[in-house]
């Protein structure tokens, strides 16, 4: 019995030691592999395998440690199973950025099969990876690969960008041209995007609903109306242009709120006044009113300007004004004919003076002037012992130091020596200096 029971102790202690010395064995291999791959990595695939032969199972460290990233994510694409996706894009995985990244730069863009890439674009819609899935799609639409025209993808890289990073949602509607442009458009007003929805309908010639999204969302309707215009003359068919009228259209039918809103973007204050009217909307017709008035205010300083002001004077029945106005800037509002129709329905005697003075002194030659030679009108006027009748004439070109300017007007000038003198001084041109001995004895006499 006792030495039964020291065989059993032995045999025991025997097996004992006999698996402490192969677990020290295995423990040796194990720490030499290691050892070896350390040295190269190029030696990998090989001594993986002989560590799962010896541990008889798969050990997270050595996977992590010792297999090679691009070797992984190439067995992931192919073998499609989405819930070893899972566990690789698990967000606790410290190597998971390293995956994605051989994933959108190597491995991905290898394949050529559409069920690899659907798979592997699920598995990050699952795993909720939108930069990475954004940056992914990216890589196949852009760079023309087999799936560049691709709908679904396309659709799916737009809606990810408007989810994930708005600011890239203009640059990813430039290029592609097979994505579901309506329904994509949609959702991006929804979002938010106006600008980028405006592009879509644009790009794919829904200019009805870009036009709606300028007005509704953007609220520009200077830009909408411009698109409207270039949309427009493109369409090279204008059989219907009284139907682009808007804003009248609205009066016309009896929708003066909308014709208010259009009136007033593009500034039309006569019409807007009329709408307003409709509204009962009479402080708002006031404020346009005053509008109004200035702008013809402003419009006062402008090129012929003072025409306008003539006639609008003479309609209203203010004759006097419109008289005066026409003397006053006669080479922008003279007309001879109307002026004779305003001068005899005045109310002030003194007008009639002034307008016999205007004929005799200004009228002609002042609107002729920019077109007229001086030295022949002084000419004209000389021979007919004239001049002192064009001395205002004289005195308006006399600016121009022309010869027989000076000098006739310098004859005029006789009796009135400081007028003389001054024009002398100013004006240099003359016939000779004989004009001016021929005024010494005068000047001598007068003295006397």
């Amino acid at each position: 019995m006792l030495a039964r029971e020291r065989h059993e102790r032995y045999t025991r202690r025997t097996e004992t030691e006999k698996e402490v010395r192969q677990k020290a064995r295995l423990n040796r291999r194990i720490d030499f592999l290691s050892f070896e791959w350390n040295k190269s990595k190029q030696k990998v695939l090989a001594l993986k395998s002989k560590i799962d032969k010896m541990e008889n199972e798969l050990n997270e460290r050595y996977i992590s440690l010792l297999y090679d990233s691009l070797a992984i994510v190439r067995y992931l694409i192919k073998h499609r199973d989405l819930m070893l996706w899972a566990h690789v894009l698990d967000q606790n995985n410290m190597y998971r950025r390293s995956l994605t990244d051989q994933i959108n730069a190597v491995a991905l863009p290898e394949s050529i099969d559409p069920e690899d890439v659907s798979v592997t674009v699920k598995a990050f819609m699952a795993a909720d990876l939108p930069i990475e899935l954004m940056e992914l799609l990216a890589k196949f639409i852009l760079d023309n690969t087999a799936f560049s025209d691709n709908r679904t993808l396309q659709n799916l890289l737009i809606l990810t960008a408007i989810k994930a990073d708005k600011s890239k949602v203009m640059n990813y509607i430039n290029k592609p041209n097979n994505f579901d442009a309506p329904d994509v458009a949609e959702i991006a007003v929804k979002n938010g995007l106006y600008e980028e929805a405006f592009n879509i309908y644009k790009k794919h010639g829904e200019n009805t609903n870009a036009i709606n999204v300028l007005i509704e969302h953007i609220g520009s309707i200077d830009r909408a109306s411009e698109f409207a215009e270039k949309s427009y003359i493109r369409a090279d068919d204008p059989s219907n242009f009284n139907e682009v009228i808007v804003g009248d259209r609205c009066y016309d039918d009896g929708l003066y709120a909308a014709a208010k809103i259009l009136f007033q973007n593009i500034s039309n204050w006569t019409r807007l006044s009329s709408a307003l009217v409709h509204l009962e909307e009479y402080q708002a017709v006031v404020d346009g009113a005053h509008e109004i008035l200035s702008l013809l205010e402003v419009g006062l300083g402008l090129e012929r300007a003072h025409m306008g002001n003539g006639i609008l004077y003479e309609n209203y029945g203010e004759f006097d004004n419109g008289s005066l106005a026409m003397m006053n800037r006669a080479s922008d509002a003279w007309e001879h004919s109307r002026f004779k129709d305003i001068i005899v329905k005045v109310s002030n005697v003194e007008i009639y003076y002034k307008a016999l003075k205007f004929y005799m002194d200004e009228h002609l030659l002042v609107s002729l002037t920019p077109r007229i030679y001086h030295t022949r009108v002084v000419q004209m006027f000389h021979k007919a012992d004239n001049l002192p009748l064009i001395k205002s004439y004289l005195i308006s070109v006399q600016g121009t130091n022309n010869e027989a300017v000076n000098e006739a007007y310098n004859n005029i000038l006789i009796e009135d020596y400081k007028s003389l003198r001054d024009s002398f001084d100013s004006f240099d041109k003359n016939t000779s200096f004989l004009s001016f001995g021929a005024l010494q004895p005068i000047y001598i006499k007068k003295n006397k």
